[in-house]
């Protein structure tokens, strides 16, 4: 059953202060190190680099753990996903520096933005230490502010609960998420059309995901019908993912529908396993995306379009007999690890502030907030990835890259400017979080587009800038909450129930 709102908070404030106390000696730690070791000591600086990161996947995941045998519902709050996001790119990722093969360390060496010493590396890992403990920090101390506490168990008999059946919410998600996506995304994606898409059209592809997501909770609880719609759609989706050579489409695609079905079993060991499998599933696609987007970039100068075709076509010849193991032996340099890394990137920035170059990624922010129907000449993509993989390479390409909010809060104002805004980014999960808690309690699931974004936006946004990753998606998660908010009280009655979609 869902926890009591005070043992919830207790949850929570048990689970975040064990997570900041141990930050907080790690961060003493690094300190230590840097401040008293000689930068010639490189075998204490490498031990270092490799205690540190273990010792900080080890706090995040066992946090994420606590919440999730405590009280699995939370598998649907940012709080929970920033937990395995950081345990992934600020734990594992820059261990690629001490463990990646031979192959792997001469490609580190020889990359300009990637090649840095060992004490670069140390600094970045105190960097990632310090944004965790600022962001857990804020999340510590707010989860006992009335406006951010979580919700009570009483939440799914509240007067402003709205009834609307699970099925009902699934098959719209599916229906209206499909065609969406293969009648106005996909065609835009693979250059059928030469319009431009909204933001939120874009998103709302992602409902064919939410759709599976309730499917497949129901066909672990009710079998029948639903198990063989979740069979018949999700290869078909998961197909076209491919096709996009696009690593996060993909890995959500099924990610999403693990988590509904982990929400009708319950079964955390089951949950992770799939996680896992998830997990290998992402490193073992990275040689296929890079040989799928150079393909597409090859044939006609963008890495996104082409024709389905020619996508059909380029995945026909990665699959051909002995050309997966071809692509797969030239990719010996780990990239699917060293891209879980963002030690360089963060060097460059923190460097450029040390040396009097503070970054200027946020002066543009209120672009973000202005919606494209009121601006249709609007920029697209206002993303300094580019930008910045310009400044650091002096190479005009069309690659983007990401320095991580911790990087992006530092270049900005330093040490002041990491811990105000990875502070600021707590408090967005952590309201995030009460949101999406409040809904899942009352079984109001039509608001999963917005705990989607929210989920996202903790999964991956913390590898890349503020103003595109966690600014540029407020608009569209608030947007959603207002159409939904409005749909709902013109057209479905209130009623008070007991949703049965969190007593798993």
């Amino acid at each position: 059953m869902y926890p009591s709102s005070k043992s919830l908070k207790y949850l929570f404030n048990s689970t975040y202060l064990r997570l900041i106390s141990g930050l907080f000696l790690l961060v003493i730690y690094y300190i230590f190190i840097i401040t008293l070791v000689s930068e010639n000591n490189d075998f204490i600086i490498d031990v270092s680099n490799i205690i540190g990161p273990l010792i900080f996947s080890f706090l995040v995941c066992r946090g994420a753990y606590t919440l999730l045998k405590s009280s699995p519902v939370t598998i649907w709050t940012p709080v929970v996903a920033y937990l395995l996001s950081s345990a992934l790119f600020f734990g594992l990722g820059p261990l690629v520096y001490e463990f990646g093969n031979q192959e792997t360390q001469e490609y580190l060496q020889r990359h300009i933005l990637l090649s840095i010493t060992s004490l670069e590396l140390l600094k970045t890992n105190l960097l990632n230490a310090v944004g965790t403990l600022s962001t857990s920090g804020t999340i510590f101390v707010l989860s006992g502010v009335k406006q951010f506490q979580m919700p009570s168990n009483n939440s799914s008999n509240s007067k402003h609960s709205y009834k609307l059946n699970l099925s009902t919410v699934g098959i719209f998600f599916l229906a209206l998420g499909f065609i969406l996506r293969f009648l106005f995304i996909l065609p835009h994606q693979f250059g059928l059309t030469s319009f431009i898409l909204p933001g939120v059209v874009n998103n709302l592809g992602q409902l064919i995901d939410l759709g599976l997501t309730i499917v497949a909770y129901l066909a672990c609880k009710q079998k029948g019908p639903w198990k063989i719609i979740l069979l018949t759609i999700l290869p078909l989706h998961g197909f076209s993912t491919l096709l996009e050579f696009k690593k996060s489409s993909l890995i959500i695609s099924l990610l999403l529908p693990t988590l509904g079905a982990y929400a009708a079993s319950g079964k955390l060991k089951k949950l992770s396993i799939r996680i896992l499998a998830i997990a290998l599933l992402y490193f073992l696609s990275q040689p296929y995306v890079h040989y799928g987007r150079d393909m597409v970039e090859a044939s006609s100068g963008s890495k996104h379009q082409a024709t389905i075709q020619q996508r059909y076509k380029i995945t026909k010849d990665f699959f051909e007999q002995g050309n997966v193991r071809t692509v797969i032996n030239e990719d010996s340099k780990q990239s699917g690890w060293t891209r879980l890394s963002y030690s360089g990137p963060q060097s460059f920035v923190m460097d450029e502030y040390d040396s009097g170059r503070p970054g200027s990624t946020l002066k543009d922010a209120w672009i973000v907030f202005v919606p494209r129907i009121l601006w249709p000449s609007k920029p697209v993509g206002i993303g300094p990835g580019k930008m910045f993989y310009k400044l650091a390479t002096g190479h005009d390409r069309q690659a983007r890259v990401g320095v991580t909010v911790y990087g992006d809060a530092y270049w900005q104002g330093g040490w002041v400017g990491l811990v105000v805004l990875s502070g600021l980014m707590g408090a967005v999960f952590l309201l995030m979080s009460r949101f999406s808690l409040i809904w899942i309690t009352r079984g109001e699931l039509i608001y999963l587009p917005s705990i989607l974004i929210s989920i996202q936006m903790a999964l991956l946004g913390t590898t890349g800038f503020f103003i595109n990753k966690i600014f540029g998606a407020l608009p569209i998660y608030f947007a959603y909450i207002f159409a939904i908010k409005m749909f709902l009280v013109l057209f479905i009655p209130k009623r008070n129930y007991q949703n049965d979609f969190t007593s798993a």
